[in-house]
Protein backbone atom coordinates (compact mmCIF):
# COMPACT_ATOMS: atom_id res chain seq x y z
CA UNK A 1 0.00 0.00 0.00
CA UNK A 2 1.34 3.42 -0.95
CA UNK A 3 1.63 6.26 1.60
CA UNK A 4 -0.91 9.11 1.51
CA UNK A 5 1.84 11.63 0.70
CA UNK A 6 2.76 9.69 -2.44
CA UNK A 7 -0.88 9.61 -3.57
CA UNK A 8 -1.24 13.35 -3.01
CA UNK A 9 1.96 14.00 -4.97
CA UNK A 10 0.69 11.84 -7.87
CA UNK A 11 -2.61 13.74 -7.87
CA UNK A 12 -0.72 17.04 -8.10
CA UNK A 13 1.50 15.67 -10.90
CA UNK A 14 -1.58 14.59 -12.89
CA UNK A 15 -3.45 17.83 -12.17
CA UNK A 16 -0.64 20.24 -13.15
CA UNK A 17 -0.82 19.75 -16.96
CA UNK A 18 -4.60 20.30 -16.85
CA UNK A 19 -4.13 23.37 -14.67
CA UNK A 20 -1.83 25.04 -17.19
CA UNK A 21 -3.49 23.65 -20.31
CA UNK A 22 -4.07 26.32 -22.95
CA UNK A 23 -6.48 24.21 -25.01
CA UNK A 24 -9.68 26.26 -25.22
CA UNK A 25 -12.37 24.80 -27.49
CA UNK A 26 -15.60 26.32 -26.12
CA UNK A 27 -16.94 29.27 -24.13
CA UNK A 28 -17.19 27.03 -21.08
CA UNK A 29 -13.51 26.08 -21.35
CA UNK A 30 -12.67 29.77 -21.80
CA UNK A 31 -14.33 30.60 -18.46
CA UNK A 32 -12.55 27.66 -16.80
CA UNK A 33 -9.21 28.82 -18.25
CA UNK A 34 -9.69 32.37 -16.91
CA UNK A 35 -10.58 31.06 -13.43
CA UNK A 36 -7.61 28.66 -13.39
CA UNK A 37 -5.08 31.28 -14.46
CA UNK A 38 -6.46 33.90 -12.06
CA UNK A 39 -6.42 31.37 -9.19
CA UNK A 40 -2.79 30.43 -9.90
CA UNK A 41 -1.78 34.10 -10.11
CA UNK A 42 -3.49 34.92 -6.81
CA UNK A 43 -2.01 31.82 -5.14
CA UNK A 44 1.55 32.59 -6.27
CA UNK A 45 1.48 36.29 -5.38
CA UNK A 46 -0.30 35.72 -2.08
CA UNK A 47 2.20 33.00 -1.15
CA UNK A 48 5.06 35.38 -1.88
CA UNK A 49 3.38 38.10 0.21
CA UNK A 50 2.81 35.71 3.12
CA UNK A 51 6.46 34.61 3.05
CA UNK A 52 7.48 38.27 3.00
CA UNK A 53 5.34 38.95 6.07
CA UNK A 54 6.87 36.00 7.92
CA UNK A 55 10.24 37.76 7.75
CA UNK A 56 9.00 41.35 8.13
CA UNK A 57 5.87 40.96 10.29
CA UNK A 58 4.44 44.25 11.60
CA UNK A 59 0.85 43.65 12.73
CA UNK A 60 -2.00 41.31 11.74
CA UNK A 61 -4.02 44.28 10.48
CA UNK A 62 -1.18 45.34 8.24
CA UNK A 63 -0.66 41.77 7.02
CA UNK A 64 -4.36 41.20 6.16
CA UNK A 65 -4.53 44.56 4.39
CA UNK A 66 -1.43 43.69 2.36
CA UNK A 67 -2.81 40.25 1.48
CA UNK A 68 -6.14 41.73 0.36
CA UNK A 69 -4.38 44.27 -1.86
CA UNK A 70 -2.15 41.51 -3.29
CA UNK A 71 -5.19 39.34 -4.12
CA UNK A 72 -7.06 42.22 -5.76
CA UNK A 73 -4.06 43.39 -7.79
CA UNK A 74 -3.05 39.93 -9.01
CA UNK A 75 -6.64 39.01 -9.91
CA UNK A 76 -7.14 42.40 -11.57
CA UNK A 77 -4.12 41.81 -13.78
CA UNK A 78 -4.52 38.05 -14.33
CA UNK A 79 -8.20 38.03 -15.36
CA UNK A 80 -7.93 40.41 -18.35
CA UNK A 81 -4.65 38.82 -19.50
CA UNK A 82 -6.08 35.29 -19.18
CA UNK A 83 -9.26 36.36 -20.95
CA UNK A 84 -7.33 37.85 -23.88
CA UNK A 85 -5.06 34.79 -24.12
CA UNK A 86 -7.98 32.36 -23.80
CA UNK A 87 -10.02 34.21 -26.44
CA UNK A 88 -7.04 34.06 -28.80
CA UNK A 89 -6.77 30.29 -28.26
CA UNK A 90 -10.53 29.87 -28.79
CA UNK A 91 -10.37 31.95 -31.97
CA UNK A 92 -7.50 29.82 -33.29
CA UNK A 93 -9.39 26.61 -32.47
CA UNK A 94 -12.53 27.84 -34.25
CA UNK A 95 -10.50 28.97 -37.26
CA UNK A 96 -8.84 25.55 -37.41
CA UNK A 97 -12.26 23.85 -37.27
CA UNK A 98 -13.54 26.09 -40.06
CA UNK A 99 -10.51 25.29 -42.23
CA UNK A 100 -10.99 21.57 -41.55
CA UNK A 101 -14.64 21.82 -42.59
CA UNK A 102 -13.78 23.79 -45.73
CA UNK A 103 -11.06 21.32 -46.68
CA UNK A 104 -13.62 18.50 -46.64
CA UNK A 105 -16.54 20.33 -48.26
CA UNK A 106 -17.31 20.95 -51.91
CA UNK A 107 -17.91 24.72 -52.19
CA UNK A 108 -20.50 24.48 -54.98
CA UNK A 109 -22.85 21.89 -53.48
CA UNK A 110 -21.98 21.86 -49.78
CA UNK A 111 -21.55 18.08 -49.98
CA UNK A 112 -18.43 16.35 -48.70
CA UNK A 113 -15.62 16.48 -51.28
CA UNK A 114 -13.36 13.73 -52.66
CA UNK A 115 -11.02 13.88 -49.64
CA UNK A 116 -13.91 13.45 -47.18
CA UNK A 117 -15.35 10.58 -49.23
CA UNK A 118 -12.02 8.76 -49.31
CA UNK A 119 -11.71 9.15 -45.54
CA UNK A 120 -15.27 7.86 -45.08
CA UNK A 121 -14.53 4.90 -47.38
CA UNK A 122 -11.94 3.70 -44.86
CA UNK A 123 -14.64 3.29 -42.21
CA UNK A 124 -15.70 -0.33 -41.61
CA UNK A 125 -19.43 0.39 -42.17
CA UNK A 126 -18.98 1.57 -45.80
CA UNK A 127 -20.22 -1.45 -47.75
CA UNK A 128 -21.50 -0.20 -51.11
CA UNK A 129 -20.01 2.44 -53.40
CA UNK A 130 -22.32 4.08 -55.95
CA UNK A 131 -20.92 6.48 -58.55
CA UNK A 132 -23.35 8.94 -60.16
CA UNK A 133 -22.58 11.16 -63.10
CA UNK A 134 -24.70 13.54 -65.17
CA UNK A 135 -25.06 12.37 -68.77
CA UNK A 136 -24.14 14.83 -71.52
CA UNK A 137 -23.17 17.47 -68.94
CA UNK A 138 -20.60 19.06 -71.26
CA UNK A 139 -23.44 19.91 -73.64
CA UNK A 140 -25.16 21.91 -70.87
CA UNK A 141 -22.01 23.95 -70.26
CA UNK A 142 -21.36 24.45 -73.98
CA UNK A 143 -24.96 25.44 -74.77
CA UNK A 144 -26.02 27.44 -71.71
CA UNK A 145 -22.73 28.41 -70.05
CA UNK A 146 -20.96 27.41 -66.85
CA UNK A 147 -23.38 29.26 -64.54
CA UNK A 148 -26.20 27.06 -65.86
CA UNK A 149 -23.94 24.02 -65.41
CA UNK A 150 -23.26 25.03 -61.80
CA UNK A 151 -27.00 25.36 -61.21
CA UNK A 152 -27.59 21.86 -62.62
CA UNK A 153 -24.87 20.44 -60.35
CA UNK A 154 -26.42 22.12 -57.30
CA UNK A 155 -29.91 20.83 -58.19
CA UNK A 156 -28.62 17.30 -58.70
CA UNK A 157 -26.85 17.51 -55.32
CA UNK A 158 -30.08 18.71 -53.63
CA UNK A 159 -32.10 15.93 -55.25
CA UNK A 160 -29.47 13.35 -54.36
CA UNK A 161 -29.50 14.52 -50.74
CA UNK A 162 -33.32 14.34 -50.58
CA UNK A 163 -33.54 10.90 -52.22
CA UNK A 164 -30.40 9.14 -51.02
CA UNK A 165 -29.14 11.08 -47.99
CA UNK A 166 -30.51 8.57 -45.49
CA UNK A 167 -28.66 5.68 -47.15
CA UNK A 168 -25.14 6.78 -46.24
CA UNK A 169 -22.40 9.30 -47.01
CA UNK A 170 -22.96 11.44 -50.11
CA UNK A 171 -20.27 13.52 -51.76
CA UNK A 172 -19.04 15.17 -54.92
CA UNK A 173 -15.99 13.60 -56.54
CA UNK A 174 -15.52 16.53 -58.92
CA UNK A 175 -16.99 17.84 -62.13
CA UNK A 176 -20.36 16.19 -62.64
CA UNK A 177 -19.46 13.07 -60.64
CA UNK A 178 -21.03 12.24 -57.29
CA UNK A 179 -20.70 9.25 -54.99
CA UNK A 180 -22.69 7.46 -52.33
CA UNK A 181 -21.09 5.26 -49.67
CA UNK A 182 -24.04 3.19 -48.52
CA UNK A 183 -24.36 1.01 -45.47
CA UNK A 184 -25.40 -2.65 -45.43
CA UNK A 185 -29.03 -2.27 -46.53
CA UNK A 186 -30.61 -4.81 -48.80
CA UNK A 187 -29.67 -4.61 -52.46
CA UNK A 188 -33.36 -4.43 -53.44
CA UNK A 189 -34.00 -1.36 -51.28
CA UNK A 190 -30.84 0.33 -52.53
CA UNK A 191 -31.70 -0.42 -56.18
CA UNK A 192 -35.25 0.92 -55.74
CA UNK A 193 -34.03 4.17 -54.16
CA UNK A 194 -31.37 4.63 -56.84
CA UNK A 195 -33.93 4.07 -59.61
CA UNK A 196 -36.26 6.63 -58.05
CA UNK A 197 -33.41 9.13 -57.82
CA UNK A 198 -32.41 8.52 -61.46
CA UNK A 199 -36.00 9.08 -62.60
CA UNK A 200 -36.23 12.38 -60.73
Amino acid sequence: MRPAGYLRAMYVVRFMPRLFSTEVTSDRELRSYIVRIAAVAVFVTLSADIVLHIFFFVTWTEAFRSWAVTCLLSAGIAIPVARATGKAHLGLYRAKQAVETLSRTDPLTGLPNRRALFEAAEAPNAIVLVIVDIDRFKRINDTHGHLAGDLVIRRVAETMTAELGSLGQLGRLGGEEFALLADDRSVDELSARLSRFRER
